[in-house]
């Protein structure tokens, strides 16, 4: 399924403006949130060096992980 065709479903959940990047970087904040290992959130993603993970993704609030995980949760039931 294209980034095109997940719009239409974003949109039926109410979330609009969603870019890959986007999509990429709320995935990873919600799998620290639900227990992954850095390690393997850094391997998962594809960073060379867990520095790189960390930095982006270390920020991260626990409830805004939780509001992602409610909004992307919605919008896979939407399909």
């Amino acid at each position: 399924m294209g980034i095109g065709r997940l719009d239409k479903h974003f949109k039926n959940a109410g979330v609009t403006n969603v870019s890959f990047h986007g999509l990429r970087h709320t995935h990873a904040t919600i799998m620290l949130y639900a227990g992954i290992q850095p390690k393997d959130l850094q391997h998962r993603l594809g960073h060379s060096d867990i520095s790189m993970t960390l930095n982006t993704y270390v920020h991260a609030t626990k409830e805004g992980a939780q509001k992602s995980a409610s909004i992307f949760e919605n919008a896979i039931n939407s399909l």
